[in-house]
């Protein structure tokens, strides 16, 4: 299998899998981040163009998405309040 070109961020990565997890996101977009251990932080990821069954929407801790060609992923952080 080839890899997919997505955009994390509004930048470009390249994957070689066809699933992402929430994690894998929120490493992709901020490396050095564990995301099971954010302190004060709360995580949001949040994806358009994906699978046609499920072409936008969210991810919580532990799911994942059938990545596509093109996805676009945002990934925000913001200190809990």
């Amino acid at each position: 299998m080839g890899r997919i070109s997505i955009i994390v961020n509004g930048r470009h990565a390249e994957v070689a899998v066809r699933e992402l997890t929430f994690e894998n996101l929120v490493s992709l977009a901020f490396p050095g981040i564990n995301p099971l251990s954010t302190g004060s932080r709360s995580l949001t990821v949040t994806y358009r163009r994906g699978p046609a069954d499920r072409p936008e929407g969210s991810l919580v801790a532990r799911e994942n998405v059938r990545v596509l060609q093109g996805e676009v992923f945002n990934v925000t952080a913001t200190d809990k309040s």
